[in-house]
């Protein structure tokens, strides 16, 4: 994710923590189990405030399972942005196009 995040100018120099990471939020927490694994991130660049209708969009979408409501969006009530999606690869190849038409990227 470093070098994506360098290669497609989103960052520059050294992006590795100069001291041991805080767990905070949610995901701070998930991604510190051995277990878990981060496998797709998509960032959406904008000056729009997106993180409520984001959430509520993959929310209502049926390839998307809610663990419980609420997880991972404490500072959007009603919200949950911690998801599992199972649905096939045409699904996550049509979630680009979905976004920006749905959000007007």
């Amino acid at each position: 994710m470093l070098e994506r995040f360098t290669a497609i100018g989103l960052a520059t120099g050294d992006l590795l923590p100069r001291w041991p990471k805080r767990l905070h939020w949610n995901i701070d927490h998930l991604l510190d189990v051995d277990t878990a694994e981060l496998t797709d991130a998509y960032l959406l660049r904008t000056t729009r405030r997106l993180e409520a209708s984001l959430g509520q969009f993959i929310e209502r979408d049926p390839h998307a399972f809610v663990f419980e409501k609420g997880l991972g969006a404490n500072d959007v009530p009603g919200n949950t942005h911690i998801l599992r999606i199972e649905a096939p690869a045409a699904w996550w190849k049509g979630l680009r196009p979905r976004l920006k038409r749905h959000f007007h990227l």
